[in-house]
């Protein structure tokens, strides 16, 4: 029990790396969304025919966050004053 309360404080487990499918193709799918405003579909098959082996959920859910944090970084409000 002792050696587990010492042994509290210190980390000896790094936190493990996490690879998608997705992340040699988050270049293209970001642009596409950019420039183009490209759904998810459209998306999804265009990187599958460049070779991307995931699903479309992995696609649809990136798009959708990044449209998301798109649309919060542009809506920043700040008043000024009469």
């Amino acid at each position: 029990m002792d050696r587990y309360i010492n042994e509290l404080g210190s980390s000896s487990r790094k936190p493990r790396e996490v690879k998608s499918k997705l992340d040699g193709y988050k270049e293209i799918v970001i642009d596409k969304v950019d420039t183009f405003g490209a759904n998810s579909m459209a998306i999804f098959k265009f990187i599958q025919k460049k070779g991307y082996t995931g699903g479309y959920q992995t696609v649809n859910s990136f798009v959708n966050a990044h449209k998301k944090a798109e649309v919060k970084k542009a809506t920043i409000r700040f008043d000024t004053n009469p």
